[in-house]
């Protein structure tokens, strides 16, 4: 089954949803940013940096020291998710946008570090996008960036495939993510991969969390909650092990430099 990607609305709604709970369910994201923001700089700072699919702003509560101090755009498709972070996040340096990745109201040039963490699978052409967050930076600018990619959530997509059913990004290999951001303007000065299972009580559970995330934009129509149950049963019957209902994810994360 072909990867059908949702609308941009249909992925705003649904992080929008998923906004309330999205930080106390994010275990994985917020293990990815934790490796991303041990990248930041921490001296000789000089802004804006911009934060592309900031979400709730979990990055931000990681910041320490001079980095507080540093102007950040924090741009989001979904409204619901920069409602949060402005009730949670009263640091003034942060300015909260809420615009599409490929139209953002800001000059070419300017910023002297992107964040895209786990935004590149729900672009619907991510060469695009990548190329309009490199006429962002600055000579020299860098961006940090993760993505997951193929073996993420292996084992839903593996029945959804099975059924006939929608898959709801398209997840990239290392290689390819390399060749999309090299091609963007971007030179790679650091890539690696790590992979994370994580154990649910129940498929039920699983499909709850994703919910939760807010990452349960589909395309094509909703599923029964009869069909729902079906799916979970399945899961459990090919999945389950005595840990728990498994779910997989396999990351790419990295630093790429503007060339001058």
């Amino acid at each position: 089954m072909a990867t059908l990607f949702p609308s941009s609305k249909r992925i705003s709604s649904a992080f929008s949803k998923g906004a309330r709970t999205y930080d106390q369910n994010a275990g994985i994201q917020r293990r990815i940013l934790e490796k991303l923001a041990e990248k930041l700089p921490r001296k000789n700072l000089h802004g804006p940096w911009i934060d592309l699919g900031s979400g709730t702003g979990l990055l931000e509560t990681m910041l320490t020291g001079q980095q507080k101090k540093v102007s950040i755009l924090c741009v989001d498709l979904a409204q619901g998710p920069l409602k949060i972070l402005a009730r949670h996040n009263k640091n003034p340096n942060i300015r909260r946008v809420q615009a599409d990745i490929d139209h953002l109201p800001f000059k070419p040039g300017k910023c002297s570090i992107a964040i895209m963490s786990s935004v590149i699978q729900w672009l619907p052409d991510p060469a695009q996008s990548l190329v309009h967050t490199s006429e962002l930076l600055s000579n020299n600018g860098r961006l940090l960036f993760s993505c997951f990619c193929k073996g993420t959530f292996t084992e839903l997509f593996d029945l959804r495939t099975e059924k006939g059913l929608p898959l709801p990004m398209e997840l990239l290999s290392e290689n390819s993510i390399r060749g999309l951001i090299e091609k963007s303007g971007l030179e790679i000065i650091e890539l690696g991969m790590f992979a994370q299972k994580s154990y649910f009580t129940s498929a039920w559970d699983v499909l709850k969390n994703i919910s939760a995330l807010g990452a349960s934009a589909v395309s094509g129509p909703r599923l029964s909650k009869r069909q729902l149950m079906l799916l979970c049963e399945d899961y459990e019957r090919r999945f389950k092990t005595k840990c728990g209902v498994p779910v997989s994810y396999s990351i790419a994360l990295g630093i790429a430099g503007k060339r001058s």
